[in-house]
């Protein structure tokens, strides 16, 4: 179904208009004009992308981020009504907002990182992790000092992350793990991404997590390209989770939205100016900005889903991050007991596919 409403948000001259850019938490605005929130807040309302409003619809939110956008592309190209089912696509600014609306049974489902997804099931919300929309292959990285040439030489530095106990914690301790050095080898201090190039010249940090567009101010200002996610794959990982009633009561919609996303992904290789155009319609962001953020990810297609839906060493699969990110959780005290992930995955909805 086409998305309607699509919102022209950006105002004032060329010099002082409103930008947006995208991560995974926050949307950063930089410009003059504050009346331009007004905008951007109805903008991003729950009303403004939808396909229809009838009672057997089904609503999906997301936050500013484009690993999901291809499910613009599935709704503008008819392919959700294709496949018979009626979809709604919220966004909300940020992944906190867009989760809450989830827990508040505000939507049938949500976008996230697989981390976020097992912290809600620990908590109690009842949901299932039922597709991977993408796995971060280089859009996450660490960036240092230049004198620092390896995370070996980061024993007794102060290194930076976006959000303790988040996913960006969890990718550099792996980082160390797998280079040879503990999370106590290292002082972790907390500090956004948009920050991090700030904070490596004040000489805050010796290295910090980030991403682009901060990625790459910091290497243009001589500082290193440490190392990035494609060297940890499968821990930084974007899933599609559905109240799990929903997927109880209709899995066969679930299945129709899987093949609808598909079809949307190997449209986007075929169509590639249509397909940005699409997701730069819907979203306000430029297909330059959308092409070099979606270029640091993989989307999994449906046969690759139902390999990571598989128990394996792999960490690609869903199986072996997910006791990752658990023990994490269970060593920071985050969480009481391991989770279990057999309950928390609807294996059966990809693998009938």
């Amino acid at each position: 179904m086409v998305v309607e409403n699509q919102a022209k948000w950006c105002v004032g001259s060329e010099d002082d208009k409103v930008v947006i850019r995208l991560n995974r938490n926050v949307v950063i605005i930089s410009g003059v004009v504050i009346a331009s929130l007004v905008g951007i807040s109805i903008f991003f309302s729950s009303d403004i992308y939808q396909s229809t409003s009838q009672s057997d619809s089904v609503k999906i939110t997301m936050h500013l981020w484009p690993g999901y956008y291809h499910s613009f592309i599935a709704q503008e190209r008819g392919f959700f009504q294709d496949e018979g089912v009626n979809v709604e696509l919220v966004i909300n600014e940020n992944i906190d907002d867009s989760l809450q609306y989830f827990k508040e049974g505000k939507a049938d489902a949500a976008f996230g990182l697989q981390s976020d997804a097992m912290l809600l099931f620990a908590e109690g919300v009842p949901l299932k992790i039922v597709y991977i929309a993408d796995f971060s292959n280089g859009g996450d990285v660490i960036v240092s000092k230049p004198d620092i040439k390896t995370i070996a030489d980061l024993k007794g530095k102060t290194v930076s992350v976006d959000k303790l106990n988040g996913f960006n914690h969890i990718f550099l301790v792996e980082l160390l793990r797998i280079n040879g050095l503990e999370e106590s080898d290292v002082k972790i201090v907390p500090i956004i991404a948009s920050q991090v190039p700030d904070a490596l010249e004040a000489g805050i940090i010796d290295a910090g997590q980030t991403w682009e567009p901060y990625q790459s101010r910091v290497i243009d200002n001589g500082y290193r390209l440490l190392a990035t996610s494609a060297e940890t794959p499968g821990i930084i990982t974007d899933v599609l989770m559905f109240d799990s009633k929903f997927v109880e009561e209709r899995p066969d919609d679930i299945k129709k939205i899987l093949r609808s996303l598909d079809r949307a992904l190997k449209y986007r290789n075929i169509d590639y100016i249509g397909s940005y155009g699409i997701m730069s319609d819907a979203t306000g962001v430029s297909p330059s900005d959308l092409k070099r953020t979606i270029g640091g990810n993989i989307f999994p297609d449906l046969e690759e889903n139902k390999e990571s839906f598989t128990e394996s060493e792999k960490s690609t699969s869903l199986y072996s991050s997910g006791k990752i990110i658990s023990d994490f959780f269970l060593d920071k005290g985050v969480i009481s007991a391991p989770i279990n992930l057999k309950d928390l995955l609807a294996t059966e909805i990809i693998m009938e596919i």
